[in-house]
C-alpha cells in the first residue's frame, strides 16, 4: 500500500525502484510475497535484504481476477499470462466447462507446474 513516497525513505530504494515497485504491484494486482520484488529490473536479494524487516504484505489486498468469466483481455493483463495462455484459458472455458478450482485449471496442461504455484494467488474461480 506504501507509496513512492514512503518507499523511498527504505535503504537501497530511490527513485526508481519506488516508481517500479509500485507500478509492479499495480500490474500484479498487489505483491504475495517479498520474493516477488526480484521479478523488478535490477532488485538483488542483497537489496531486500536491506529492508525486508520494514515491509509487510497484506495478502487481503490482492485483487483477484475470476477465470471464469474474464476475458482474454482482462487474463493477459496480468503480468504472469501472456496472451496465447488467456486466449486457450476462454477457450477450454467456453468449449468444455467453467474451472472449478487451480486444480482442474492447472490439469488441463495449459499452464506448466511453475506458473500454476505463480498464478494461484491472483485466481478465483
Amino acid at each position: 500500500m506504501a507509496d513512492t513516497t514512503e518507499l523511498k525513505k527504505l535503504p537501497y530504494i530511490g527513485p526508481f525502484f519506488a516508481r517500479n515497485i509500485v507500478k509492479y504491484r499495480g500490474e500484479l494486482g498487489g505483491y504475495h510475497s517479498l520474493a516477488q520484488l526480484l521479478e523488478i529490473y535490477n532488485m538483488t536479494p542483497e537489496s531486500i535484504d536491506k529492508f525486508a524487516k520494514q515491509l509487510t504484505i497484506d495478502k487481503s489486498k490482492i485483487r483477484k481476477i475470476n477465470v471464469n468469466t474474464a476475458t482474454t483481455q482482462e487474463l493477459s493483463a496480468h503480468p504472469y499470462i501472456s496472451f496465447p495462455v488467456a486466449n486457450a484459458i476462454v477457450s477450454w472455458r467456453e468449449s468444455k466447462s467453467n474451472f472449478k478450482n487451480m486444480d482442474k485449471l492447472c490439469a488441463t496442461g495449459l499452464l506448466n507446474a511453475e506458473l500454476c504455484v505463480k498464478l494461484a494467488p491472483y485466481l478465483i474461480f
